[in-house]
């Protein structure tokens, strides 16, 4: 996984942005997913809630406790300590897209529940939910990547962002623990298996990933 603790380099090899840039390419990883589940959806294609279920506990423990928490709690307060201004996007629009995922994370649950009841409509409703909130992460991390994280490198001591860096540490250890990372990677392997071509090309490789997820 992309968390501090899995990675051979200790924290002062590191930059709070490298570490939140990493975790970006996992969420993309999921975003991929999500849109081709959506897609699924939409083409009256079979798609498992229980799938969509772990996705949305994942997007829940990982990125809105930790990866948003990080942000929230130890990146931007210091960033906006320094006074700096941010052109194109202000840090209360950052939040405001952190509180925009939370709402979707809440309706897809919603859907879920009601999809495994056979309502169409919910899973129709899921299927917009998910492409919207793909769309929502993506532009977040666009915004994020190419004009505030520059910003914080150039403007934040070394010592400061190794401060930071510690209390992503801090964060991590609180919300995920030592373990859970490693699921998550088994979690993301299991999925791109099941919804792409990219890394699986046949079932028996499609069912060994699923084991391995389902058993470690």
């Amino acid at each position: 996984m992309t968390c501090i603790q899995s990675i051979n380099l200790k924290p002062e090899f590191m930059l709070p942005t490298e570490n939140l840039i990493q975790e970006h390419k996992k969420i993309i990883e999921i975003l991929d997913i999500i849109n081709k589940i959506a897609e699924n959806i939409k083409h009256k294609k079979v798609f498992y809630p229980l799938d969509v279920e772990e996705i949305t506990n994942f997007l829940t423990s990982f990125w809105d406790k930790c990866h948003n928490v990080k942000e929230e709690k130890a990146l931007y307060p210091e960033l906006i300590s320094s006074g700096v201004q941010i052109e194109d996007k202000s840090i209360d629009g950052i939040s405001n897209e952190h509180t925009m995922g939370r709402i979707y994370i809440k309706e897809m649950k919603y859907c879920i529940v009601n999809c495994k009841m056979g309502h169409d409509f919910s899973c129709e409703k899921l299927a917009d939910c998910l492409v919207n909130y793909s769309t929502l992460l993506r532009n977040h991390i666009q915004i994020e990547e190419e004009v505030i994280f520059p910003i914080i490198n150039q403007t934040l001591t070394g010592k400061k962002q190794q401060e930071i860096l510690r209390s992503f540490v801090e964060i991590e250890e609180e919300t995920l623990g030592l373990q859970v990372p490693e699921k998550y990677s088994e979690l993301i392997s299991y999925l791109k298996a099941k919804y792409t071509d990219i890394i699986f090309q046949n079932l028996e490789q499609v069912m060994t990933a699923q084991l391995q997820f389902i058993y470690g």
